[in-house]
């Protein structure tokens, strides 16, 4: 591969190391709120819309304030197998997940990342569980995300979404996923946190053992864990007590999607009534 080697092969900016350590100190004030106005575990304003590609089967849109994510699903095709013993009874789905190459500070590459891809494995993972797999056998449906702004909890924004295009692409499903993050370090926990508060978990503040990330995928109906993905550590005491704090706060997202969705249906129903009134 050709490299240029007249360019300086170094960072493209530099900060002073004082800025992050005054940030940190102003995000982790106690009794005060967050940069953005809300409580430490209150969530950002969804906005949700299916049915916005128009050439795929299914599609969602969401943002959380700043975080933007689309997702297209695309009608079942058939599994490339040589031979009898390679076909399967139950059906496959395959998720590509993108940061597009504007969603950040940092231009990234147009090509798939190392974190695009893990990003992928985990958003399948949450996926499937809420799939009637054994609909579709030998048959394979494909999930599409792109992240068009990442400000944070942009892997559980892309599970929320996925499941919303999923039930917009009427595969058969068990339940809505619903994805949601937390971030904390010390004794401070950021509910749907933002870009710089999981950059300041993630690195940790003052020595504190407890710092990083928390994402999980969640079915609320059945109240079970789908995917849990956590960067950072944390204690296996203050790991269990997260896990039930987050069921509780996944009811309320899901209310919002099956309302969404409820929506969406009526408004189908009514569009395709008028049309046969027309003809």
């Amino acid at each position: 591969m050709p490299v240029d080697h007249r360019r300086i092969q170094g960072p493209e900016c530099s900060e002073d190391y004082r800025k992050p350590k005054t940030l940190d100190a102003a995000l982790l004030k106690k009794g005060s709120r967050r940069a953005d106005g809300r409580k430490c575990g209150e969530q950002r304003k969804i906005f949700l819309k299916p049915g916005v590609v128009s050439q795929a089967k299914g599609s969602a849109y969401i943002e959380l304030d700043h975080t933007k994510v689309i997702c297209s699903v695309f009608d079942p095709r058939e599994k490339a197998s040589r031979n009898l013993e390679q076909q399967t009874v139950r059906g496959e789905i395959f998720c590509e997940f993108k940061f597009a190459s504007f969603s950040g500070v940092q231009r990234r590459s147009h090509q798939q990342e190392a974190d695009d891809k893990e990003y992928s494995l985990l958003l399948k993972n949450a996926l499937e569980p809420a799939v009637c797999l054994h609909e579709f056998p030998n048959f394979q449906v494909d999930v599409q995300v792109l992240v068009l702004q990442d400000d944070g909890s942009s892997l559980a924004a892309a599970i929320t979404c996925a499941g919303l295009a999923l039930a917009d692409a009427a595969v058969p499903m068990y339940d809505l996923p619903v994805g949601l993050s937390k971030a904390f370090s010390g004794d401070t926990e950021f509910f749907d946190p933002t870009g710089a508060e999981e950059r300041m978990c993630l690195r940790g503040v003052d020595g504190e053992s407890d710092h990083g990330v928390f994402t999980i995928g969640f079915l609320p109906t059945f109240n079970q864990v789908s995917q849990l993905f956590h960067s950072g550590h944390i204690s296996s005491d203050r790991f269990g007590k997260m896990i039930s704090e987050v069921g509780t706060l996944a009811a309320e997202v899901h209310k919002a999607v099956q309302a969404i969705l409820l929506s969406a249906v009526k408004s189908s129903i009514d569009s395709s009534d008028n049309s046969k009134l027309l003809l």
